[in-house]
Parts: structure tokens; C-alpha cells; sequence
């Protein structure tokens, strides 16, 4: 609902009619209005003529703003309403689900937090704002940690609290977690087992949680990639990751997904990859440098991934597989720079926006994909630029 006085709107004269709003004292009362245009009939009179006006009031979201996001181990937390920053004055607040929240004394009480993100929704008379408090359960601050969380993702929620290197961390355990097939790197003591176990099935599925970097970094380690396989919810953020990958013939292994990793997301991240081709442990085995196999529902946004290929044999860029099915299908604001020849494949690209990989590819298989080459010989993919919003 709205009220507006008729003279703001360049009504003139004596009101005669209303349609279908009330006017009371000069002030047309609008209510039940919908989103978009809400249109209303107005009629006047003067000594000499009878006015109509047609009048529209368009009803539209406030444009919303992103603050940046809180971060607590407790169920509740409490915010300074002047820490925030807002534009205008403070309308409401409430959850997501539409449920008020407290304020007091300039205090925003947020009570009830579960692990994982908590999305508040914060008004005032200019905007709108979206404010994220993440819940977490763990933290990491040592290669140790890190090690042990990235093998045992059992649902926890986890921040890194500083920067990590791996360079002179001897990863004790790590052979214990090896898959059953053979791998000759037994001499890396940074090995980083990553989402795999000796239990029955041989690979350990991610079931839930969430590793919010905080824009730490982690370097020098050793690994199959970033996920292996997992079915459920997952998601890394706000992170850079610099590792050599290891290969070998397993369709579970690459530089972010392995294989059925469904509903997965890296986001907010940059990845600094190197893939040996020469250190290959089975004989014929493709390097798969980036996304991975059989990927249905995972999800890249705003990632940056530089992937240096030393060695003789050819490197895939791949996303999906033509002969195992499924595709990475959520792409947007995401960046390949491969330094080596290597081969482009990709089963669809439908969900791709703003995509681009650069590299002088030998070849280039697509299902469904396209790929235009530039006058460098260079490579970019599907390139499309996220249209405009609007209000």
C-alpha cells in the first residue's frame, strides 16, 4: 500500500471519482497493490471542463545490496545497525522465511543460528540488503587440520583462520587413506588425500558441510583434486588453492571434480594447478586438467584457475564425458589459462555464462559446445555475458 497526495501528482480541480482507490483529503490511499504497474482512473472538475487521469503506480523489489558476510561459532549474535553502513533509515529485519526480527537500542539480535549460512533480509526507506551470518563448527588453522577435514567431510561447517603451506608438512597418515589401486608418489610426504578412504567402495563421499576460506590460501600440496565424489550438498569458498594433481586412470580424479559429484560448489576461489603429464601412473591414462567426469549439478562461480602443463603428453580441459554422461552445467564468471597445448572437451554448455578458456588446443571435441577461436589461435569458450538485470 502507498498513499500519494493528488497534488504531487499534477492532479487539478474538484475530485469526482477514484478508481479503484480511496481518496480521502486530497490523498489517494493505494492498497492492495501487486508487482508491476497498478493502474488507477482519477476524475476532476473545474468551472470549465471534466479532467480523467490515468495513473500508474509500479510496484517494484528494492534493489538489493550484499553486505558482507558475519561469521560466529554461537547461536546468536548481535549487530550495530551503524556497523552496517545502510542508506536510510531502518525499516525491518527479519529471516529469510519472513519472521521479524529483534532490534533494540541500534542492536540487530540474531537468536536461533544453525550452522551453515543464515540469510537475514534488512530494509530500510532507499534499500534493501542481504546479510549472511555463517555458522561454523570447526576451525582450521594448521595443515593438520586441514588434512584431516578435507578427508572426513562428515557435515561440519569449517573457516580457515590463515593462510597455509604445505611445503615442509609431512602428511604422516596420509597412506592410510589411499584407494586400493596402485600409486607410485609414496615418496611425497605434502601428499594430500582428498575425499577418498579404504573403506568398502573405496572412495569417501563428501555428505554435507560447508569450507568457507575467508580469502585464506592454501599451497604446495600434493592431490587427486579438490572433490572426489560426492552425491549431496557441498560447497568451498572464498579460497585460492595451489597444489600439483596427481593422474592416473581413475575417472575420480581432477583438478576440482571428480566423478557423480552432484550439487557441489567451488565459488569465490582461484586455483593455481600443476599437471605432470610425464608422471602418469597408468599408461594411456588423459590428464584431466580441470573440471571433471560425469559432473551433473556442479556449480563454478567467480573462479580463476591457472593450469601449468609440464611434460610431453597432452593435458584435457574436460567438462563431462561423452561416454560416461553428465556435464559441469553452472558456470558463470569462470577463467582457464592453460600455458600448454591441450584438449578442449566439454558434453554441453548450456548454463555457461561468462566462460572463458584460454589455450592452443590441439583439438576440440564438443557435444553440444561451442568454442570460437580467436585470431591468436587461442581458444575461448562459449563466451556470454550475463545480461543486465532489471528492476
Amino acid at each position: 500500500s502507498a498513499d500519494f497526495a493528488l497534488e504531487d501528482l499534477g492532479v487539478t480541480g474538484t475530485l469526482v471519482s477514484a478508481t479503484p482507490a480511496v481518496v480521502e483529503n486530497g490523498v489517494l490511499k493505494a492498497t492492495g497493490l501487486v508487482m508491476g504497474d497498478n493502474v488507477y482512473t482519477v476524475v476532476t472538475e473545474t468551472e470549465d471542463a471534466i479532467y480523467t487521469y490515468t495513473i500508474t503506480i509500479v510496484r517494484a523489489e528494492l534493489p538489493h545490496e550484499q553486505l558482507a558476510q558475519q561469521y560466529t561459532n554461537q547461536a546468536a549474535l548481535e549487530v550495530a545497525v551503524a556497523s552496517l553502513n545502510l542508506e536510510g533509515t531502518l525499516v525491518s529485519v527479519k529471516t529469510a522465511a519472513g519472521v521479524d526480527v529483534v532490534v533494540a537500542d541500534g542492536i540487530i539480535e540474531l537468536v536461533d543460528l544453525v550452522s551453515g549460512d543464515n540469510t537475514f533480509v534488512i530494509t530500510t526507506d532507499a534499500k534493501a540488503y542481504d546479510l549472511i551470518v555463517f555458522k561454523y563448527d570447526t576451525t582450521i588453522s594448521t595443515m593438520d587440520e586441514f588434512a584431516a577435514y578435507m578427508s572426513n567431510k562428515t557435515g561440519k561447517y569449517a573457516i580457515l583462520t590463515t593462510d597455509l603451506d604445505a611445503t615442509n608438512w609431512e602428511n604422516s597418515g596420509w597412506a592410510a587413506s589411499m584407494p586400493s589401486f596402485n600409486i607410485n608418489h609414496s615418496e611425497r610426504e605434502n601428499a594430500l588425500v582428498i575425499g577418498n578412504s579404504t573403506e568398502a567402495g573405496g572412495w569417501e563421499a563428501w555428505s554435507s558441510g560447508v569450507l568457507d576460506g575467508c580469502g585464506h590460501t592454501v599451497s604446495n600440496f600434493f592431490a587427486w583434486g579438490i572433490y572426489g565424489k560426492s552425491t549431496t550438498d557441498v560447497t568451498i569458498r572464498n579460497i585460492g588453492m595451489k597444489f600439483e594433481q596427481w593422474i592416473q586412470s581413475s575417472q575420480y580424479t581432477d583438478g576440482v571434480f571428480g566423478r557423480e559429484t552432484a550439487r557441489v560448489t567451488l565459488e569465490n576461489a582461484w586455483l593455481d594447478i600443476t599437471v605432470s603429464t610425464d608422471a602418469i601412473v597408468t599408461a594411456g591414462a588423459n590428464p584431466w586438467g580441470v573440471f571433471g567426469w560425469h559432473v551433473s549439478g556442479c556449480t563454478l562461480k567467480n573462479v580463476v584457475v591457472n593450469l601449468n602443463v609440464i611434460g610431453s603428453q597432452t593435458a584435457t580441459i574436460k567438462a563431462g564425458n561423452g561416454a560416461g554422461g553428465g556435464t559441469v552445467n553452472n558456470l558463470e564468471n569462470v577463467y582457464v589459462v592453460c600455458n600448454n597445448t591441450a584438449l578442449i572437451t566439454a558434453d554441453e554448455t548450456n548454463g555457461w555464462n561468462n566462460v572463458q578458456i584460454v589455450s592452443k588446443a590441439s583439438e576440440i571435441t564438443t557435444i553440444g559446445g561451442n568454442f570460437e577461436v580467436k585470431a591468436d589461435g587461442l581458444y575461448y569458450s562459449n563466451v556470454k555475458v550475463l545480461a543486465e538485470p532489471t528492476v
